[in-house]
């Protein structure tokens, strides 16, 4: 696997549904205000309603440009070390979640901003600990804004990054089965 780092990266990441929202990335996508050097990374085992959603002609066209890449199997640790290195955002639009994301975690992690639903505990995270931005995922130009904005911004990745890493720092998994564990046992 090789990414070459051309432009921005957004990330998707794991195991890839349609409850990620990536339509709604894919319509900022083909916005004229998304930004010409920004391309998407869909890293990670595509369910088949996914691999059907992106057989339409205009994701063909972004496939062929360069402007989708896509490894569509599960990554070994160091796969998912180059991608996460490779990455200047990581996508949390997720349709219809409310819970918590393992993904922010990383993200913040690997002091990468998340773009962020508003709804559950991704969009309630992202406001308490400024990991990332909130954006409106049903207003494709104002996404492709957003996204634009962060990109320019270094300033502000600078800020996500710092507030990500402070986001993630005790959240592993070894401390999550800690708490459930000694929550059962008391």
């Amino acid at each position: 696997m090789n990414i070459n780092k051309l432009g921005d990266i957004i990330l998707v990441y794991g195991a890839i549904s349609l409850r990620k929202g990536i339509e709604y990335l894919i319509n900022a996508a083909m916005c004229d205000r998304f930004p010409e050097n920004t391309l998407l990374l869909f890293a990670g085992a595509q369910d088949p309603a996914v691999q059907e959603y992106l057989m339409q002609p205009h994701i063909q066209l972004m496939r062929s440009n360069g402007k989708l890449i896509e490894i569509n199997r599960y990554l070994s640790v160091d796969e998912e070390t180059m991608v996460f290195s490779a990455s200047d955002l990581v996508w949390l639009g997720y349709k219809e979640h409310y819970g918590s994301s393992a993904l922010m975690v990383q993200a913040g992690a690997a002091g990468l901003p998340v773009l962020s639903t508003h709804n559950g505990l991704i969009g309630w995270n992202v406001m308490q600990h400024g990991n990332g931005i909130i954006v409106d995922m049903d207003n494709p130009n104002q996404l492709a804004n957003e996204i634009s904005s962060i990109l320019l911004s270094l300033q502000d990745k600078s800020i996500f990054s710092v507030k990500g890493r402070e986001f993630s720092i005790g959240r592993t998994s070894i401390n999550f089965s800690r708490t459930i564990c000694d929550r059962l046992l008391y």
